[in-house]
């Protein structure tokens, strides 16, 4: 006897949908949650990054977001504009830029359990 299974978004769908109710999964996202919550905490001055960050289940899978206007600035990396006496200000009036690098919470966090 054969089973076959096919690598389809349907068949991921289905799975992520069984498991999704599973405590054990909920666990795991939690884990996964809590560490990315005391990551960004070390990285951030206000706390403010930290404590917008939440899990939310979705209709087959659990996610992690952030709420902050500038979460994907901090995640990705970003420039800083200075104008000439090497005050902070807009890219309209700046002189200069410097790359920031990106911290990489979520993506390290996700990776050092396994995802991608």
């Amino acid at each position: 006897m054969n089973i076959e299974v096919y690598d389809t978004d349907k068949v991921h769908e289905d799975i992520a949908a069984v498991v999704a109710g599973m405590p054990e999964f909920r666990a795991a996202a939690a884990k996964v949650h809590a560490e990315v919550v005391s990551e960004a905490a070390s990285h951030a001055d206000s706390g403010k990054l930290a404590s917008s960050i939440d899990l939310k289940q979705g209709k087959v899978d659990w996610r992690i977001e952030a709420g902050t206007d500038y979460d994907a600035h901090v995640e990705f990396g970003h420039y800083t504009y200075y104008d000439a006496n090497g005050q902070f200000t807009s890219a309209a009036n700046a002189v200069r830029k410097k790359w920031v690098q990106g911290t990489g919470i979520f993506r390290n966090v996700v990776a050092a359990n396994g995802g991608f």
